[in-house]
């Protein structure tokens, strides 16, 4: 089927059947996963559902008028614009590639490690201007726009018929995080949220000083928490996430908890587990899998440890009787990571 869709693009662009043309050289697959194919052709990110008749339609229409509605807004920060094209043989969702590098995966993680610290509190304060300006949009902006197909997006975990804390600090335990430390009320404060900018829906440019060169892939934004946009960014580096959160309390006024983004994040990360805990997957799987999560949560285990000590030294500064105990963590040397990540995924 994969080839079947590029075959046919390749024919309709040799007979100029489409809205844009490319090099039929320079076309492939980057994605299968999900209801979708992303197609990269030329200069065109194209995404095709696999069956016109499902959601995934519906909402790649539905990311098209969200496009609209943020190219009326004149936001700083460049957005994909997308198009749809429809007719008897195929439908698919197109708008131009965001240039530069995404920060995902291990590429991502070097690439955002290999960023001046300058670099690093631009693109936090470049990030914190646009969730200033997403969240200051109007909703009744949105009476236009379809609702969200699919089970709206909720990360205030406790709220979830499925919720289990006992089970989320199971396993966040076995990677020496203690939830109880992080679990806070989740403030509902209702605003327009991207809901899913993750390090794979952003593009930089390391050559540049200001480094964001365009935020992308819209298709969960909905009215959500005001919080709930920077838990994925957690995902990149946690101290990403506090510097842009304390820029955008201070454009914005908000009071935004980096205890509400933390404690989002951890049952966001436990949810995962538990999802992949009930999948059959082969041991090389099951090491690749474990090795990540263990990766990701030690990554924000160091960076908790480095903001306690931060303040444990101001605090000092001021008071030097003043003591610092951390229940947090438990003290994990780097050869227990594989480990502990094996022991992550026991149900026992």
């Amino acid at each position: 089927m994969d080839n079947q869709v590029i075959e046919k693009l390749q024919q309709m662009n040799h007979d100029k059947k489409l809205p844009f043309a490319f090099d039929n050289e320079k076309i492939k697959i980057i994605s299968d996963k999900g209801q979708n194919y992303a197609i990269k052709a030329g200069a065109k990110l194209i995404r095709v559902p696999k069956d016109t008749h499902s959601q995934s339609w519906k909402d790649l229409l539905r990311e098209k008028e969200i496009s609209k509605m943020l190219k009326s807004q004149n936001l700083q920060t460049k957005t994909s614009e997308v198009y749809t094209f429809s007719n008897e043989d195929i439908s698919f969702a197109y708008h131009d590639m965001v240039p530069g590098d995404i920060l995902e995966g291990k590429k991502g993680e070097e690439l955002y490690t290999q960023l001046t610290e300058e670099q690093k509190n631009l693109l936090a304060g470049d990030l914190a201007v646009f969730f200033a300006e997403l969240h200051q949009i109007p909703l009744d902006n949105l009476n236009d726009i379809p609702p969200y197909g699919a089970e709206k997006i909720s990360y205030d975990y406790e709220k979830r018929p499925d919720f289990d804390y006992v089970k989320n600090k199971k396993h966040l335990d076995k990677f020496g995080i203690n939830l109880d430390e992080f679990r806070t009320p989740i403030t509902e404060d209702k605003v327009f949220c991207h809901n899913d900018l993750h390090g794979g829906n952003l593009a930089i440019d390391p050559e540049k000083e200001h480094v964001l060169n365009g935020i992308f892939d819209f298709g969960n934004a909905d009215i959500n928490d005001r919080s709930v946009d920077f838990i994925k960014i957690c995902a990149v580096d946690r101290n990403l996430a506090r510097k842009t959160l304390k820029e955008y309390n201070k454009i914005t006024g908000a009071n935004v908890s980096m205890k509400e983004v933390d404690y989002q994040y951890l049952n966001w990360i436990s949810a995962s587990i538990e999802k992949f805990s009930q999948k059959q997957l082969t041991e090389e799987q099951q090491q690749k899998v474990f090795h990540q999560f263990s990766h990701d949560l030690n990554m924000f285990r160091v960076d908790v440890l480095k903001e306690k000590i931060n303040r444990r030294d101001e605090r000092l500064s001021h008071n030097p009787q003043v003591p610092f105990n951390s229940t947090s963590f438990k003290e994990i040397d780097s050869a227990s990571l594989k480990m502990m990540g094996e022991k992550a995924f026991n149900r026992d």
